[in-house]
Order: C-alpha cells, then structure tokens, then sequence
C-alpha cells in the first residue's frame, strides 16, 4: 500500500492523544493532568507547519508513482528517456516525481492558479535529465517556476521577453506559448525550457565554467542549427548566457558539436558527467 501522505497519517494519533488526555482529566476530576495536552499540541503543531517536509522526506524513501500522462510523454518526447536501461529510467522517474512535489509551480496572468500535474512533469524532466547523473537534482535554491500565457515584462528586464532566471529569488519564468514548441520540436524551435535551466545550473556550480575559449555567436551557431537571429526572436533576450547557449547545442545537437567543436563537447561531457554521447532530447 502507498503513503501518500506520512503525515496525514501522523496527525490521526497526536489528535486522538489531545482528545484522551482532556477525556481522561474530566473522568479522574484532575484538571492538573491536563498539562500534558501541551506535548501533542506542540508536535501537532509543529508537524502541521512542517507537514509538506515531512510528506517530502517520506517521498524520498518511497517515491510516488508518475501519473501515466507524464510516462506517455516521456515515452513519446524524451529520447533521452527512452534511451536509459529500466534501472535508470526508474532512477529518472523517482527524482521527475520528487521534483514535482519538491518545487511550486504557478500559473501566472490575471490570476495565479495552479498548474497542472502533466505541465509540472514537462516541465520538471528537463532539471531532472541535465541532472541526471549528480546529486543536486533540485537545482540548489531555484524552487519556484511561474509560467505566463504569453511574454511578459519585469522588473529585471522591461521589455517582453519568455525566460528569465531570477537569481537573487530562485525563480524561473517561461511563457508557455514559447516553451512547449521547444520542448516537442528542439531542432527547429529554440529551446527555452533547457536554456533556463542551464543558465540557473551554471549559476550553481560556477566552478564548471569553460575553461578553453570565451563563446560568441559564431561558436553557437557552429555548433547548432539555429541562428542568433531565431534565438533572439524566441527569447526575447538582449544578453545571453552563453555557457548556457552551448549546452543547449550538446543536448539538442551533440552530433554537430562533437564534429564542428569537439574540445567543447568533451568539455560538457566532463560537466555534466555523461559516460556516454548525448542524447536528442
């Protein structure tokens, strides 16, 4: 049987316990023995406020299931996905649902709602691929994602633009008009989910900065099929992070980088600790 919730099931005994002792005091005619309350309603309390940790905690020992919308997509979109063996497919479903309940995911417009589970495990397999094969699947601080219908403006970047990558608050925001054609057709249309992970991902781990050459234009569009004037247009984006530009380029097009750049494509294989080529996502 699957916990979903540890501490739903945490709480049942801690009320019953606040409800014995009171029904225990008035029997005996003791009121005195009714200090004893104050130790189920501290850890009531305290579990309440720390209940989605607890739940989170539990979840990292048993995983809850992916929904089978999300496995579909996997199957149907993330060639990286399919190409792992069964153990590591788990490995990789196991931290996708973790990622899921670990991080907030807001729909942003007129209201903020919530976004639904299958656009949160789109969303949540990039981390979880870049990832892969080190600890920090989480990426550090960057624990809230807001999407906008549309491009959007901030206070950051004045102008519409579709990702941003809030350092100082760990927020990433995308528009979801421009992130899902990225996600289903990389090859032809830019990328923006991947690329703002990887900007949040090199802000973390800084000491993976490239070490044999500074990367301009020329180099991403040599190593990619798409030119800076498409990438412009997708993103909206007067500067880039172009660390993040040539990752892009070695999970959507590792067989252009490693023939036109190869030095820079053993260099991202050291970073993100491939053992083997990248794989199309």
């Amino acid at each position: 049987m699957k916990i979903y919730s540890l501490s739903n099931i945490l709480i049942l005994p801690l009320v019953l316990a606040i409800i014995g002792i009171f029904y225990y005091s008035e029997s005996i005619g003791d009121k005195d023995f009714t200090i004893w309350v104050f130790i189920p309603v501290f850890l009531l309390t305290a579990l309440l406020i720390f209940k989605p940790q607890v739940d989170f905690w539990w979840h990292t020992r048993h995983p809850l299931p992916l929904d089978p919308a999300i496995r579909k997509w996997l199957s149907t979109y993330a060639q990286n996905y399919k190409s792992l063996n069964p153990g590591d497919q788990k490995k990789y479903e196991d931290r996708l649902s973790l990622y899921m309940e670990g991080r907030e995911f807001k729909s942003v417009g007129q209201e903020v709602r919530d976004v639904p589970e299958d656009i949160k495990g789109i969303i949540g397999s990039i981390p979880v691929m870049i990832t892969m094969n080190q600890e920090d699947y989480l990426l550090g601080e960057y624990n809230r994602v807001f999407l906008y219908k549309h491009p959007f403006p901030s206070p950051q970047h004045q102008y519409l633009h579709s990702v941003e990558v809030n350092h100082e608050d760990g927020v990433i925001l995308f528009s979801l008009e421009h992130l899902l054609p990225g996600l289903t057709r990389s090859r032809e249309f830019f990328n923006i989910g991947l690329y703002g992970y990887l900007d949040a991902y090199f802000h973390i781990n800084s000491n993976n900065a490239l070490s044999h050459q500074e990367l301009t234009w020329v180099d991403i569009e040599k190593t990619g099929l798409l030119t800076e004037e498409h990438i412009t247009s997708v993103t909206g984006l007067k500067d880039f992070n172009f660390t993040a530009l040539a990752a892009v380029n070695f999970y959507i097009f590792p067989e252009r980088m490693k023939v036109n750049n190869p030095d820079l494509f053993r260099e991202f294989m050291h970073i993100f600790h491939s053992s083997i080529a990248a794989h199309e996502l």
